[in-house]
């Protein structure tokens, strides 16, 4: 994928609640709007703002699962949509059934005392609130998944120790993650060569080790603790970050501990 579009993605994914035009998207990634449409559904096979309802559509399934107790007008402000009933129409059409039969249908979420059992301890344990600077990388476009990651990561780091991050433009809990996108590299100065960001803000921290079944209930317990500190998660990429040393061999992306970044917001 074209590192213009990139930029586009990741802009998308960190302001989809915002109103983005074809104009403003184009200029983030240096094109014109009509040169920027046509390499945009070449990539994508969606226009501009389709791409952007669908992530919103997919940040407010996400949310249901978490939450389902939200009530629908607050979930479709949540997710970017002017109205409760344009939010129903979009997500019937998209999801081929209604959003609250989609709510009863999905998995129920943790359902622990969210200050005092041993199981939301164990599943928040090490969890810290961090604020994070604008932060840029020059990275690859791969699947999150486990054999490619590593791949990567080692082509890297061929000489030297390094840590590697991850963006998850797409959350691979809801999502086969053949279907979902990640960008994973290095740090990098503002230049004409990054394509990646990460906005500045309140990031929650914490430890995983393992696979995304493993992440999938970490994210449960502590979307519990979010609500019990009035936080919430504020969009759904999210940032990684994990050490890769050179004469490491085979490296084992499930067996190394990985630092993740979500980003939150006050209620």
């Amino acid at each position: 994928m074209r590192i213009e579009i990139e930029k586009a993605l990741v802009l998308i994914s960190q302001k989809f609640r915002q109103k983005l035009t074809t104009e403003m998207l184009a200029e983030e990634a240096g094109l014109s709007a009509f040169h920027f449409h046509r390499l945009f559904v070449e990539e994508n096979g969606l226009t501009p703002q389709k791409y952007i309802e669908k992530l919103r559509l997919e940040h407010a399934a996400h949310v249901m699962v978490l939450n389902p107790g939200l009530k629908m007008i607050q979930l479709a402000f949540e997710s970017g949509f002017s109205s409760p009933s344009s939010f129903s129409r979009s997500f019937q059409q998209y999801f081929r059934m209604s959003p609250s039969r989609f709510k009863k249908e999905q998995r129920p979420t943790y359902q622990g005392d969210a200050t005092a059992t041993e199981e939301h301890y164990r599943l928040t344990k090490g969890l810290e609130i961090s604020y994070l600077g604008h932060q840029y990388f020059k990275t690859q476009l791969i699947h999150p998944i486990p054999e490619e990651i590593e791949a990567k990561a080692k082509e890297l780091c061929p000489d030297e120790d390094r840590i590697i991050y991850g963006i998850y433009l797409d959350a691979p809990i809801h999502h086969d993650p053949l279907d979902c996108r990640y960008l994973i590299g290095l740090p990098s100065k503002k230049t004409a060569n990054h394509n990646a960001n990460m906005e500045g803000g309140y990031f929650l921290h914490f430890e995983v080790l393992g696979n995304m079944d493993v992440l999938r209930e970490q994210l449960l317990g502590i979307h519990k603790y979010l609500l019990h500190l009035n936080y919430a998660i504020k969009t759904p990429i999210a940032m990684e970050k994990f050490q890769v040393a050179k004469n490491e061999t085979p490296f084992r992306y499930l067996d190394s501990p990985r630092e993740l970044f979500i980003p939150i917001i006050k209620k």
